[in-house]
């Protein structure tokens, strides 16, 4: 049975074979996007769900703009999600909670960054295998600075090796495993 439909394929989900819509009987007239129907791939010779769409070559522009926003959006939507999911494990970790409880009780690092004291949004560095080199950014009402965590995990406890913090205002370090302050220069 002839059909009527321009511009319009038939296609086996299954196996992927193509025919032109109006040599399997479809009558469209005006159609928009794909529609589905039950029929008997030519091919396969058994019943499949076939894809009625438009021909490759004549997609409509609505098709083809979702098609490009897929395209553009799909890898910056994957890496913000990357990102996200690897900066929330590092902020679970135990690694991370000891150094913000570090700081956040810290008397230095209370008087120049002020209350609250919090962490950026991101966090860099590595937490693998039971060993952590981070760095946290923090910031309180009064200041900035940039922490930086090394530790071990030794039977679900984590043992920190380092943990200074540095502040943009003066570029001061303070040791919070010490507790002590050293200018820039002279790292202890």
């Amino acid at each position: 049975m002839k059909g009527y439909a321009p511009g319009w394929q038939i296609r086996c989900v299954k196996c992927g074979f193509t025919v032109d819509a109006s040599q399997g009987g479809v009558i469209r007239i005006g159609g928009i996007g794909k529609d589905y129907t039950l029929g008997k791939c030519e091919r396969c010779g058994k019943w499949r769900m076939l894809a009625i769409e438009r021909s490759g070559s004549e997609a409509s522009p609505m098709e083809r703009r979702k098609l490009i926003a897929i395209l553009v959006l799909f890898p910056w939507l994957l890496t913000a999600g990357i990102v996200v999911i690897v900066t929330g494990a590092m902020k679970a970790s135990g690694a991370y909670q000891l150094a913000m409880e570090r700081i956040q009780n810290n008397p230095q690092a209370i008087e120049r960054l002020g209350q609250p004291i919090q962490s950026r949004m991101f966090v860099g560095g590595s937490i693998r295998n039971g060993s952590a080199d981070i760095s946290i950014r923090v910031y309180g009402p009064k200041g900035a600075g940039r922490c930086r965590v090394c530790g071990e995990k030794n039977h679900e406890k984590w043992k920190l090796s380092l943990l200074t913090l540095v502040f943009e205002k003066n570029g001061e370090m303070i040791d919070l495993l010490n507790e002590s302050a050293s200018p820039s220069g002279a790292a202890p």
